[in-house]
């Protein structure tokens, strides 16, 4: 049985898939390509354990669906990992430096990835 559920949500499928390979022999992986689908979805099934959330996705980026959980989940909230890659705005600069929430910067190796899941599910 699957330790946690997690849903990735990154609109690059070889970050989704990379994620996916890694962690679902221990774990439940959903893998979604935007924050719309993360809302959507998480509307019909809150039950997941960590949402990772890139930050720069097409329509609702990674920021923009915290702050929504933020306020419609904010249990939820707690267990978001941020994933990065490349150039960020200034303004997801500020906001990286001032949450307390986990990131990984890609590119990650498949250790970082599993320790940085293993010290979310353990917090």
């Amino acid at each position: 049985m699957a330790s946690a559920r997690i849903l990735v949500a990154d609109d690059e499928p070889l970050i989704t898939s990379l994620v996916a390979r890694a962690l679902a022999p221990e774990h439940e992986v959903v893998c979604v390509a935007d924050g719309d689908e993360v809302l959507r979805m998480l509307a019909e099934d809150p039950g997941f354990d960590i949402v990772m959330l890139d930050l720069s996705m097409r329509r609702i980026g990674g920021i923009a669906v915290y702050d929504e959980l933020a306020i419609r989940a904010p249990e939820l909230a707690e267990r978001v990992m941020f994933l990065t890659g490349g150039a960020i705005t200034e303004d997801d600069q500020d906001f990286l430096a001032r949450s307390v929430r986990p990131r990984l910067d890609k590119p990650f190796s498949l250790v970082e990835l599993r320790i940085a899941v293993a010290r979310l599910l353990a917090s």
